[in-house]
């Protein structure tokens, strides 16, 4: 039969509905027990000795340590004169019917073995425990970062079986586990981690949390420098060859990283050949994300050391059949995938890579983040998508709709192939479809730089399987300052410095779709500094579109076949094939400034006075590619209502 509790939690009366409610009794002997608790005060015997330092176990094992000189406890907690008045940033006193660990409770799984604990209150210690969860419970601290759940690489350090639960100013470390070191939550109900710091913890699956099915809010809270790995004893015959979610995995099930959450600086790594590593910071199938509200997913890293045949996605997000993500007001920064070796190494999606999503970024930054291949001499070798990899869908939709936001300065780099710094969108399946939306967003800064064959320094759009179909819309949009270098002179290939299409041999096709556009100042090795279209399969549609100052030893604003759909201004067509109409401008000087800060969201090129784009766009309204008006350029500033726009992007006031 359960014990009551050590005290009478300061002389208070359990409620009833803790004792009928918290645990499911395993007689109706228990049961009774349970009920009268609740409805009879226990006698106080009084305060523990106040030199208590340590929480121990009923098994004589020590549960919690504290190395905080001047704590004491007695019947109202361990105290420190910092924990206790719940002053200062994101401290709370304890409320009046939390269970006291360990003044009341020797061990966190003691409370909450209990039926009389809804809210377990830690104090500033450190507990080395692998606590299991079964019902609906707060564990909380009284400020952020004082007491630590330690899981002594003896399994997870919280386990969440079912309940809705919220943890609080905590800190969760070396726990060390198959799936989830840190916290492994199999519950269908709710999981908030509310000021939490989950760290230094390892999986094969989830380094510092695994969820799957019910709902994850991360609230303030970090998951950082946490690792997934796996042995190569540990390799399952049958292919299962995989380590993913350094900082986080999540399987089905929805989760929401806010209030300035930070995933970072966590790793998926290996020793192990013939891997495919994914998400370093966060791996999710099938789960619905939101990040927002100042969050960010920073510094994780996807590593692969001289090992042959591998593969290594995502190294901030990757993305398997995830229904939605959507990322607002929120970053995807400095994230890598990166390695060493020979043979057969795949690099995909240095910021996020997915694969059968739909995704939306609306007032989201995605810079600096990387796919590198280094020492690498022979065999396949291709690095794609420094900032996002994209791939089809079939059955379920892959799109990407990217409103007011920044992609910057990413980069893909290999000794082999290096393709799209910044967005790389491939169908490499039969009859997968992708779909990809800019709006009033900038692609600035990007890369693609190879020894043998670089393309798209800023995005990259191949449709290589039969019946397969890419297509990228871009509205009111900038491209500038994007590069497809080739590293070795005269030996290496290097096109599109803006944009690379192609559509090489098959029966699939890549469509490109540009209304209202600038693409300026950027450059390739070879061909097309701003545009480089390839294949037969490839169409590329300019609407009212503005391409200058773009540099390439062929055709520097564009090289191979484009559509004109009327009003473009192209600085220099030479390698251009088009059906030009009388109202483009050719051969004409469009005067822009440098990109810079002209208000709006995102970085755009001022139209200077006397300007050749200015109102020289369609005689009515200018329009998308569906023909809908645009009222506003990429700023968000008005367009010329009932007569003629500007051409491009920015709309001179």
């Amino acid at each position: 039969m359960p014990a009551p509790p050590p005290t009478a939690a300061r002389g208070r009366c359990p409620s009833a509905r803790a004792g009928l409610r918290r645990r499911r009794a395993a007689s109706v002997a228990a049961a009774l027990v349970y009920a009268l608790a609740a409805t009879s005060c226990f006698s106080d015997p009084g305060p523990p000795s106040d030199t208590t330092l340590s929480s121990t176990s009923g098994d004589g094992t020590t549960a919690a340590t504290s190395s905080e000189t001047g704590t004491t406890c007695g019947s109202g907690g361990c105290e420190t004169s910092a924990t206790t008045t719940g002053e200062g940033e994101g401290c709370e006193p304890a409320p009046e019917d939390a269970c006291l660990v360990p003044s009341e409770y020797p061990s966190i799984q003691e409370a909450l073995d209990s039926p009389f604990c809804d809210v377990i209150w830690l104090a500033p210690l450190v507990y080395s425990e692998n606590v299991v969860v079964n019902d609906d419970v707060t564990i909380a601290a009284t400020c952020p970062g004082t007491a630590t759940i330690d899981g002594g690489a003896q399994g997870s350090a919280i386990t969440i079986e079912f309940g809705d639960v919220l943890l609080r100013n905590l800190v969760i470390t070396n726990g060390l586990a198959e799936s989830g070191g840190g916290v492994r939550s199999n519950s269908s109900d709710s999981v908030t981690l509310e000021r939490v710091r989950v760290s230094g913890n390892t999986a094969r699956f989830g380094g510092g949390v695994y969820h799957q099915y019910g709902v994850l809010v991360i609230d303030d809270s970090e998951i950082t420098g946490n690792t997934a790995t796996i042995a190569e004893e540990d390799i399952n015959e049958l292919g299962a060859n995989t380590a993913s979610g350094g900082g986080l995995y999540a399987y089905v099930g929805s989760v929401e990283l806010r209030g300035g959450s930070s995933i970072n600086s966590n790793t998926v790594t290996s020793g192990a050949p013939q891997l495919e590593l994914r998400g370093g910071g966060l791996f999710a199938e099938g789960t619905m994300i939101v990040i927002h509200d100042d969050a960010e997913v920073d510094g994780n890293t996807v590593e692969i050391e001289g090992l042959e045949g591998s593969v290594g996605r995502g190294g901030g997000l990757a993305l398997f059949k995830v229904p939605a993500l959507n990322i607002e007001s929120a970053r995807v920064t400095n994230n890598e995938v990166l390695a060493t070796g020979d043979d057969g190494l795949v690099l995909e999606g240095g910021g996020l890579w997915s694969l059968q999503s739909e995704l939306s970024l609306q007032s989201a930054e995605v810079s600096g983040n990387r796919v590198e291949i280094t020492d690498a001499l022979l065999g396949t070798r291709v690095a794609s998508g420094g900032g996002l990899l994209l791939g089809g869908g079939d059955v379920f939709m892959s799109r990407l709709t990217m409103t007011e936001s920044s992609l910057t300065s990413n980069l893909a780099i290999s000794p082999g192939d290096a393709s799209g710094g910044g967005i790389a969108a491939v169908t490499g399946v039969a009859d997968q479809e992708l779909r990809i939306f800019l709006i009033a967003s900038t692609l600035e800064g990007n890369r693609a730089e190879a020894e043998a064959f670089a393309t798209g320094g800023g995005i990259f759009a191949s449709a290589t399987a039969n019946a397969s179909t890419v297509v990228i819309a871009a509205r009111n949009s900038t491209l500038s300052g994007n590069r497809a270098e080739g590293v070795l002179v005269g030996l290496s290939s290097a096109e599109g410095g803006a944009v690379f299409l192609e559509a090489p041999g098959t029966d699939g096709s890549t469509t490109l779709q540009l209304s209202s556009v600038t693409i300026a100042s950027n450059t390739s090795d070879s061909r097309g500094g701003g545009l480089r279209t390839s294949g037969t399969g490839v169409t590329a549609t300019l609407r009212n579109t503005l391409l200058s100052g773009n540099l390439a030893d062929d055709g520097p604003d564009c090289s191979g076949t484009v559509v004109s759909d009327d009003n473009n201004l192209i600085a220099d067509d030479t390698g251009c094939t088009a059906a030009f109409d009388i109202s483009d401008k050719l051969g004409v000087d469009p005067s822009l400034a440098p990109i810079n800060n002209n208000g709006g969201a995102t970085r755009t090129h001022a139209l200077m006075a006397g300007s050749a784009a200015v109102d020289a766009g369609a005689l009515t309204d200018c329009s998308d590619e569906t023909g809908a008006p645009l009222a506003t350029d990429q700023r968000g500033l008005p367009r010329e209502s009932g007569g003629r726009c500007d051409i491009g992007a920015y709309e001179r006031q």
